[in-house]
């Protein structure tokens, strides 16, 4: 574990009849929550930490967004890059990503939306290493 990322199966339930747009946030804010969460015993034994905080929401696009943006209550920008990096990595390897393994990310205000993707480098050096982005034009 150390500073790397390391996947952890985790299982979020939806709804069957859940619409695509509705199923990838609430899949987001499952997997939000999950991280946020403190490690089991045996995770903890075995060296797993999060630096996600509790408390973060997740909400879909606004009007204008790319249908497949993601919108936290808390600006990317302002997570640490840790945080950000779990958050990244979790989601672009999940169903709240559209599947290229990328996530589309902003926050509550008007900053632009920016695309950030998890690399075998943020994966391990997630303190040091930010995950690639770039701004999301038409938004």
């Amino acid at each position: 574990c150390g500073s790397s990322l390391v996947a952890v199966d985790r299982t979020v339930r939806v709804p069957d009849g859940t619409a695509d747009s509705q199923r990838r946030v609430l899949v987001a804010q499952g997997l939000l929550d999950q991280l946020a969460a403190t490690p089991s015993p045996t995770e903890k034994e075995a060296g797993y930490t999060t630096d996600v905080r509790g408390g973060m929401n997740v909400g879909g696009p606004r009007s204008g967004d790319p249908e497949d943006a993601l919108r936290l209550s808390s600006p990317p920008e302002d997570l640490t890059s840790f945080a950000l990096a779990q958050v990244v990595c979790t989601f672009s390897d999940s169903a709240a990503a559209e599947g290229d393994g990328s996530v589309i990310l902003g926050g509550p205000g008007k900053a632009p939306l920016r695309r950030y993707e998890c690399t075998d480098e943020v994966r391990s050096r997630p303190g040091s290493t930010e995950p690639p982005s770039s701004a999301v034009t038409g938004s």
